[in-house]
């Protein structure tokens, strides 16, 4: 039997979460850091935001498949922004592209939950590691802690599809049955 107060937890989590990240964006986008990169993502954070406060109320597969794409390009385009500060950095360009890969490879094929429970945990951890490398790089820097935040907003969007994605899955899975075309 499905937890229902495990599942307002960890929405509660991802909402929480996205909210934070989406105060940082606007607060980086304001002060002029990195406009298109923290534009970008604030659209993601916003498109998962209200996907995840508002559309997941009428269950349907697409919503979050747009979701997942908008975060997916979102990635991409913030590592293609990234190329010109790090050009020699393979693995810090090489992990978050194929992370993204992942997640538009997933957000094609949302009704084989038994495989993504495999593929969106590794993006998840892909992404982390991407943040944790950052991290290190941003280490002797005073507001580090800031600077960490910032650099978690794909694992931050990611987690929250994957936590949503699970989470209201049957549900998800119903609506779709519904609307799909009645044989004769």
């Amino acid at each position: 039997m499905e937890n229902k107060t495990s599942k307002n937890i960890l929405l509660a989590i991802m909402g929480v979460l996205i909210l934070a990240e989406i105060v940082l964006n606007v607060y980086c986008c304001i002060t002029g850091r990195k406009i298109v990169y923290n534009l970008i993502n604030l659209i993601a954070l916003v498109v998962v935001a209200f996907y995840g406060f508002e559309l997941y109320k009428k269950p349907h597969g697409n919503m979050l498949k747009i979701a997942m794409l908008v975060s997916a390009l979102a990635i991409v385009v913030s590592v293609i922004e990234s190329i010109y500060e790090w050009p020699d950095q393979f693995i810090e360009i090489f992990l978050p592209i194929f992370a993204a890969c992942l997640l538009f490879y997933v957000a094609g094929r949302l009704n084989r939950i038994e495989q993504n429970k495999y593929l969106l945990p590794l993006v998840a951890i892909i992404l982390l590691a991407c943040c944790v490398m950052d991290w290190v790089s941003f280490i002797s820097d005073p507001v580090a802690t800031i600077v960490y935040f910032k650099v978690t907003n794909h694992f931050v969007i990611t987690l929250t599809l994957m936590i949503a994605y699970f989470v209201r899955f049957k549900e998800h899975k119903e609506a779709g049955l519904m609307d799909a075309p009645k044989e004769k």
